[in-house]
């Protein structure tokens, strides 16, 4: 157990989920220009759908990417607020304009707890990495729709 656990055990707060508020943000990019970023809070409370109150719609502009992290009632968000649940999976929608190389990364995570391991898993390639621990790299090309879209990448989260 981390100190962090402890102390909010010893408090009589529920230590198995990921704190109220922490917030990670996932970035998928080409180089450094070409990029895009969804994030993901955490909020015990909130529902798995999207909820207007506090999760953020995605609106695809005019970029070379677009990277959306999807509600379950298949809503693509900027921001999706959910209640953590040990290995949980949260999809993304990912699009490119040019074929290429790709890669996803954390960009940023604040109050998620250390013995959180975040997996990046593609289901087209059947392969998966902590990306807390490194990049991950793959391939779209237009011509094969399952390199990109709504059933390629998906995040786990677990302990």
């Amino acid at each position: 157990m981390t100190a962090a656990k402890a102390k909010l055990a010893s408090s009589g707060i529920k230590y198995d989920t990921i704190p109220d508020k922490a917030v990670l943000k996932i970035e998928l990019f080409r180089d450094s220009i070409i990029s895009d970023e969804t994030a993901i809070a955490f909020e015990h409370t909130a529902c798995l759908a999207y909820n207007s109150l506090i999760d953020a719609p995605y609106f695809a502009g005019t970029g070379q990417l677009s990277f959306a992290s999807i509600s379950s009632d298949g809503r693509d968000l900027a921001i999706n607020t959910l209640p953590y649940k040990q290995g949980m999976a949260i999809r993304f929608d990912v699009h490119a304009k040019t074929d290429g190389l790709y890669k996803v990364m954390v960009s940023s995570e604040s109050a998620v707890p250390s013995d959180i391991h975040i997996w990046l898993k593609d289901k087209y390639l059947k392969d998966s990495v902590d990306i807390s621990k490194k990049n991950y790299s793959f391939k779209i090309s237009q011509v094969d729709t399952n390199s990109f879209g709504k059933n390629r990448l998906e995040l786990i989260l677990k302990e």
